[in-house]
């Protein structure tokens, strides 16, 4: 059974910060962001808690 994973940004980043990056900028933070967290979202998680 596969699992899916929705990636879901804040209204802020979508509206404010993302418009404001180049476009390589973008897609190199979208690819930073959505790949590895597609696969394993809990497991990359983890060394981002305190």
């Amino acid at each position: 059974m596969e699992i899916k994973y929705e990636i879901r940004y804040e209204e802020e980043v979508i509206r404010k910060h993302i418009p404001a990056l180049s476009t390589s900028v973008k897609t190199l933070i979208k690819r930073a962001i959505e790949e590895p967290l597609m696969v394993d979202p809990v497991g990359l998680g983890k060394p981002l808690r305190l």
